[in-house]
């Protein structure tokens, strides 16, 4: 994923403003970088959800089978707290959800793991900032992969003790936010298109 920002930033997709990646003006990046953005943040996506699945899908259905009471506490709390319209709460709960998880699969080398890789399958692909943010009908912010329901569903399968379930369930929820993450990239590409990105040509 870092090697993936960097190449957006090369490519001039993207730039550093302090700690802050903003979107550079289409009309400034050439075509031919605009495509090489796009399949490298396309790419990444994947890794990083391909990633994920190999952890979060066994650690669902672990969970169903070894959560505790304090466990189940600790994620409806998460959960309670999700509001879809504050993006930056959103995403931050939305990590505590997966890690809580994670925790309650029973599995201490899994969790280590997970753990310890959270910086890289959270806070670098942030995808759904660089390529700008959803939204509904009524113009408030549409949180990517299904939104607090899809948690609440996959919630319901671990207090349930339903390993199968948690299981089919979180990898719905990853495919989701794999897809709209990349269907976001290939927009911003042909946004980026459509205006007029000059060619090198």
């Amino acid at each position: 994923m870092r090697e993936a920002l960097h190449g957006l930033i090369t490519a001039g997709f993207v730039e550093r403003q302090g700690k802050k990646l903003v979107v550079v003006d289409p009309h400034l990046v050439p075509a031919n970088e605009v495509d090489y953005g796009a399949f490298e943040a396309r790419a990444s996506v994947q890794e990083v959800f391909a990633t994920r699945k190999l952890l979060e899908v066994e650690g669902a259905r672990l969970a169903a089978r070894h959560r505790t009471a304090e466990d189940l506490v600790a994620m409806r709390e998460i959960l309670g707290r999700m509001d879809p319209a504050d993006p930056v709460q959103y995403h931050g709960l939305r990590v505590e959800f997966h890690a809580q998880m994670m925790a309650a699969s029973g599995n201490g080398i899994l969790n280590q793991v997970y753990q310890a890789s959270r910086e890289l399958l959270f806070k670098r692909p942030a995808f759904w900032r660089v390529f700008g943010t959803a939204t509904d009908e009524s113009g408030r912010p549409a949180p990517v992969g299904g939104g607090p329901r899809s948690h609440e569903l996959l919630f319901q399968a671990i207090e349930a003790g339903d390993p199968d379930e948690a299981a089919r369930l979180c990898a719905e929820h990853l495919d989701r936010l794999q897809r709209v993450l990349v269907d976001r990239v290939q927009h911003s590409a042909r946004l980026a298109a459509e205006q007029g990105a000059p060619s090198t040509h």
